[in-house]
């Protein structure tokens, strides 16, 4: 076994370390922070790729609920899709598949993805379970990026679910209305948009059809409402997603200052 000795002649007592060969201290720092900025990045760049899948599983999540629930209202209001009774509607095979590959639960009696309002529930209770644990997770994995930023794409997440509510509510009252079936006191032609739907709308700025100030749209007025939130649900995906990148790229820069931190002690 070689012999190993600390010199102390530096102005900090510490200057290098003596063994078989001499290795300066700095020069084992700038090793050490080599190899941690290495596994740093390893782990980015895993952390990059699960969240930004996991943002994709949440948009569709988000879309297919709010299908869902548009269909059971339809189904409830005897408007449903279903070819052989209109107190049905027509589960979309590409929400089949996507519950398929999920493994999220949905009524498969007779095989033909027709569905009944009581039969809708355990279709929108397996992707509201699914939406929530996947937000759950989500939040967990940026468990790692700095507070602030990872908080506010947690709340994007939460704006998320409450705006595919809200989408869901006026596609349900637009069709409505459309079919004569509307619930204004006035006009079957026309359908009331909720006081928390227009709370909701007037907190974060989104457009709807205020003529007559009374709530009451026709399909026509829904349209303004349902562009606002649609526009809204992307750009809250997009924000929340934007969020974690500036996360990952804040803790990269940090991680290359100290990088190069390190390379700074061996020229000094």
């Amino acid at each position: 076994m070689s012999n190993i000795h600390v010199t102390a002649n530096g102005p900090h007592g510490v200057n290098s370390v003596g063994g078989a060969g001499s290795l300066s201290l700095a020069a084992m720092v700038f090793m050490l922070q080599s190899l941690m900025a290495d596994a740093a990045k390893t782990q980015m760049a895993t952390a990059l790729e699960t969240v930004t899948r996991d943002f994709s599983t949440l948009k569709e999540l988000t879309g297919f609920l709010a299908q869902a629930k548009a269909q059971q209202q339809a189904a409830r209001d005897g408007r449903g899709n279903c070819p052989w009774d209109k107190h049905a509607s027509m589960m979309s095979t590409e929400m089949a598949a996507f519950m398929d590959k999920h493994g999220l639960r949905y009524d498969r009696y007779g095989n033909d993805l027709a569905n009944n309002p009581r039969e809708w529930d355990v279709a929108i209770t397996s992707l509201e379970t699914a939406l929530a644990l996947n937000m759950a997770q989500t939040g967990s994995r940026m468990g790692a990026a700095p507070g602030l930023l990872a908080l506010a794409s947690l709340k994007a997440s939460g704006e998320m679910a409450e705006l595919s509510n809200f989408l869901a509510q006026a596609k349900a009252q637009q069709q409505a209305a459309r079919d004569g079936k509307g619930n204004c006191p006035w006009d079957k032609h026309a359908s009331m948009m909720s006081a928390e739907m227009a709370a909701f709308m007037d907190k974060h700025g989104l457009k709807y059809d205020r003529y007559g100030h009374d709530l009451a749209n026709n399909p026509k007025e829904w349209d303004v409402a349902i562009t606002s939130l649609e526009t809204a649900l992307e750009q809250r995906t997009a924000g929340a997603q934007q969020s974690l990148l500036s996360a990952l790229k804040l803790a990269a820069v940090c991680d290359f200052w100290l990088s190069g931190a390190a390379e700074r002690l061996l020229t000094d």
